[in-house]
């Protein structure tokens, strides 16, 4: 192999593994299509767009807001759907701390994902960005419950985010 075909070679390796590892580093609610989704309105306000994926291993939930929302009014809604749903956990003041210092003010268009990963984190995402994550196991279940939980408040959009019969 003389040195043009050697160099040329290595260049193609590089580049298809360039492109694997990228492939790789997807997150998988990109790459696989969603369970089910829903519109949250509430009266005559549209609140936000959601998408629940669901893997083997993983879950991700996906908002997109239709209004702007203060990341205090984000997590006091948390709050107060924690408590309705009774999930005291001894650790939500921590965790609502923790997201409050996470999550940034919402604009109309953003999307905002919670991505609970196969080692037990809660990672998430302000419009594509990672923000942060919180580590405890705990957490991510206790979260998305708000939204796919049995105790959820909007049952219409949990039987859509889960795609069960209506």
């Amino acid at each position: 192999m003389n040195k043009l075909t050697f160099l040329v070679s290595v260049f193609l390796l590089s580049a298809s593994l360039g492109t694997f590892q990228a492939a790789a580093e997807q997150p998988f609610w990109k790459t696989q299509p969603a369970l089910g989704n829903a519109r949250l309105s509430v009266l005559f306000w549209d609140i936000y767009d959601a998408w629940y994926f669901r893997s083997q291993n993983e879950q991700a939930l996906k908002l997109t807001y239709l209004r702007d929302f203060s990341k205090r009014a984000l997590v006091k809604e948390t709050a107060s759907q924690w408590q309705r749903m009774s999930l005291l956990h001894p650790l939500n003041n921590v965790w609502l701390a923790q997201l409050e210092n996470m999550w940034p003010d919402i604009d109309k268009g953003d999307t905002l994902v919670c991505h609970l990963n196969p080692q037990g984190q809660s990672v998430f995402y302000h419009n594509g960005k990672r923000i942060g994550q919180v580590d405890d196991p705990d957490f991510g279940p206790q979260f998305l419950s708000i939204w796919i939980g049995p105790e959820a408040e909007y049952q219409s959009i949990r039987k859509q985010l889960l795609n069960l019969s209506p």
